[in-house]
């Protein structure tokens, strides 16, 4: 199921939980054509993501699984409520622990690359203000500071954080970090499976990442992982076979290079179900700017498959019509005309973005709070505006709801 187009800049009004940021653990350097969608296409195009330059061939140059885990951290979570996020601090991806505790914060984290724990004391007050110190070996020496903000909106399924980062509170140079929540509530291991390939000729730089579960017995779990590396992987070789032309292009251009990213979300797994967002960003040499788009999978780890939209709802029930409603009317609360906020849309574009068929919602994520629905660019909003997100609480769908489906009882 695609998105064509998707943005990752920022969700709006009560969906806006930073998704730009939902790129999780993509190579930082390819992530300017993210943020500066909104400016002219000179800039987009100055500003296209460099790559390395360290390609010594033309075939894969590592396929490396981390043994960094979305939700195991290497000691005992302390009283209260635990949340795991994947994130960065400037070009340093990093794996977070936290546990919540009223107005306190405990927990670790690590960087990927180097994989020790750091452990984390801190407090969220009132007004979601975020201040936490990290600590050195030992734990009596506070070796940075994270300052930022703690962010649960209400129809958002997941926390989000961020701010900046500093060594010391005396220290004049601070780094930005952001981090946000992948939602997995069980015991089920989920790591991050890497691939990283480069070449000189046609000038190539692609770092792709998928999430894969780790020590299960379910068979069905292997299932999973398999789908999931060989969707970036065929993903990655289809872009390559369109770089065959390239030879023509003039040298400024083809020296821009050319780029694939994937990163992905984890809106909800447990032990029977995984709902994967997957986002693919692209850059071809000589584009006025990068392209995104977003794929889905809402797996289901009993019979090894994946749940279609209609298995969520009972045989006959008029889903499509339910989803239209809400998502029509949640939409033109939250859009605004042009010129307004840099959005622009209008009351007959969104109900025909968010009209009752299929393609329509073919976008679609499990989550705790509800069925987000992800429209993607140009589909109910401008190109500016980024895709937008809606929640559809289980209690709307609640009399439609198939009861041996993966939303049951939500």
């Amino acid at each position: 199921m695609w998105a064509v187009g998707v943005k990752r800049s920022g969700r709006l009004g009560a969906e806006n939980i930073n998704d730009r940021k939902r790129i999780t653990q993509m190579k930082p350097g390819k992530l300017l054509p993210l943020v500066i969608f909104s400016l002219t296409i000179v800039l987009l195009v100055s500003c296209k993501p460099k790559t390395s330059g360290a390609a010594n061939s033309n075939t894969e140059s590592s396929n490396t699984d981390t043994t960094v885990s979305s939700n195991s951290p290497a000691t005992a979570p302390a009283k209260g409520n635990m949340h795991a996020f994947r994130g960065s601090i400037e070009d340093n991806n990093f794996t977070m622990w936290l546990t919540r505790d009223g107005d306190q914060i405990t927990g670790t984290y690590r960087y990927q690359k180097i994989g020790k724990d750091i452990s984390l004391k801190g407090t969220v007050d009132g007004k979601n203000a975020l201040n936490m110190q990290e600590f050195g070996e030992g734990g009596d020496k506070v070796t940075g500071l994270f300052k930022g903000t703690w962010t649960l909106n209400e129809d958002s399924p997941f926390v989000t954080i961020e701010g900046t980062w500093a060594k010391s509170a005396a220290a004049k140079e601070t780094q930005s970090f952001w981090a946000t929540e992948d939602v997995v509530d069980s015991t089920l291991k989920i790591e991050t499976g890497q691939i990283k390939e480069e070449s000189k000729k046609p000038k190539f730089e692609a770092f792709l990442e998928y999430p894969r579960i780790v020590g299960s017995s379910n068979p069905n779990a292997e299932k999973f992982n398999v789908l999931m590396k060989s969707e970036v992987t065929k993903g990655l070789a289809a872009f390559k076979k369109d770089l065959s032309g390239q030879d023509e292009l003039p040298p400024e251009m083809a020296e821009m290079g050319n780029s694939y990213d994937t990163g992905y979300s984890i809106y909800f797994a447990d032990d029977n179900l995984v709902s994967v967002e997957m986002t693919i960003s692209t850059y071809s040499a000589g584009a006025a700017h990068g392209s995104h788009q977003m794929q889905v999978y809402n797996y289901n780890l009993k019979d090894g498959r994946e749940w279609k939209l209609s298995d969520l709802f009972t045989p006959g029930a008029k889903y499509l019509q339910a989803l239209s409603k809400y998502s029509t009317d949640n939409l033109l609360k939250r859009l605004k005309p042009e010129g307004q906020d840099g959005l622009c849309s209008d009351p007959d574009w969104v109900k025909k973005g968010a009209e009752p068929t299929t393609e329509a919602y073919r976008s679609w994520n499990i989550s705790k709070k509800g069925l987000v629905i992800t429209f993607g660019e140009y589909e109910v909003a401008c190109y500016a505006g980024g895709p937008q997100y809606v929640t559809v609480p289980y209690s709307v769908l609640k009399s439609i709801v198939n009861p041996s489906g993966p939303i049951a009882g939500r």
